[in-house]
């Protein structure tokens, strides 16, 4: 029964992989990530408050180094650890600049995940209620990230993970459920569509585990199998983490595909494309041949329709006229 449903499901998986083209979607995103990547950090620590308690700088550095960052980049990490203690101090100018290169950057994602998702339903966006989805997003993760930041503070909770065991799960645990709060938020809030919450989860945790297992094995191959710092020098951190962030999106495409298919939202392009196929067709068989001549065009506007229907109704009238001159 599990493998009924795995390998049919693997292969639908891989259709839309290359149907959406993920490779060269990942690689426009990472590009754009590196414009809006540091100002979003900064944009974020507005909302996140200077607690003493639970020194929040050094808990975001250690989180930037356990999650985003690889180990092998930590050139990239010592200038994320800058930011974090350099907070920018608020100004109206200084906001609007990161809200505007922050939503630039959820702009661009959100179109990306729309076309997973083909939604080809939604016409157009309103703004304020997109302005609304990205302020829920970047509030809303602050406040869950900071809750459970501030809960392994405690004195109490830190206890616990000063023991051996939970020391070794907490490597994994936290990174995990940071990944999956931020996922499930980014698939809930980012689509312009409603997105079930059973298939957010699905493919928020996967997507997680995948991160955190290609982490793993990404420190693993850049320490053992190659040598960038011989290459590129004192530069070599950063395409390390170019890599890094490339893979990081293929990644999360690739749980929107996960999500896109337990939605069945994978299937619409397929009925669309056979339905253009099928006017194609029925329209080149009808055209005369003055406007088979013509440029095929991929979308017809009313006006060309029009055209079409009187050139084909007027065929029969001109080979009328023809057969009555000949006589």
């Amino acid at each position: 029964m599990i493998k009924n449903k795995i390998f049919p499901f693997i292969k639908i998986f891989w259709k839309k992989y290359n149907e959406d083209k993920i490779f060269k979607e990942s690689a426009a995103l990472t590009y754009v990530t590196l414009l809006g990547f540091i100002p979003f950090i900064i944009f974020l620590l507005f909302f996140i408050p200077d607690l003493s308690f639970m020194q929040t700088e050094e808990q975001i550095s250690k989180l930037a180094l356990s999650i985003f960052v690889p180990e092998s980049a930590e050139m990239i990490f010592d200038y994320i650890k800058q930011i974090a203690n350099k907070r920018i101090p608020f100004n109206l100018i200084s906001f609007f600049i990161l809200l505007f290169t922050s939503y630039s950057l959820f702009q661009i994602i959100n179109s990306t995940f729309d076309n997973i998702l083909n939604a080809k339903e939604i016409k157009s966006k309103n703004f304020l209620t997109e302005i609304t989805r990205f302020f829920g997003m970047t509030i809303f993760g602050s406040v869950i990230i900071l809750a459970i930041l501030s809960a392994i503070s405690l004195p109490i909770v830190s206890k616990y993970f000063e023991l051996p065991f939970w020391q070794h799960l907490s490597l994994y645990l936290t990174p995990f459920l940071i990944l999956f709060i931020i996922f499930t938020l980014g698939f809930f809030y980012i689509p312009t569509v409603k997105v079930k919450k059973r298939s957010i989860v699905i493919g928020a945790a996967v997507s997680a585990i995948i991160w955190i297992l290609f982490k793993s094995f990404f420190n693993w191959y850049i320490t053992t199998l190659t040598n960038i710092e011989l290459i590129f020098g004192v530069l070599g951190a950063i395409p390390i983490f170019l890599i890094w962030i490339y893979t990081n999106w293929v990644i999360m495409l690739s749980g929107v595909i996960i999500v896109s298919i337990l939605e069945g939202r994978h299937k619409r392009d397929e009925s669309m494309m056979k339905d253009m196929e099928n006017i194609k067709i029925s329209i080149e068989r009808t055209l005369p041949r003055s406007s088979k001549n013509r440029k095929t065009k991929s979308e017809l506007s009313r006006k060309d329709i029009k055209e079409i229907l009187q050139e084909i109704l007027n065929e029969p009238k001109k080979k009328n006229e023809f057969t009555e001159k000949d006589e």
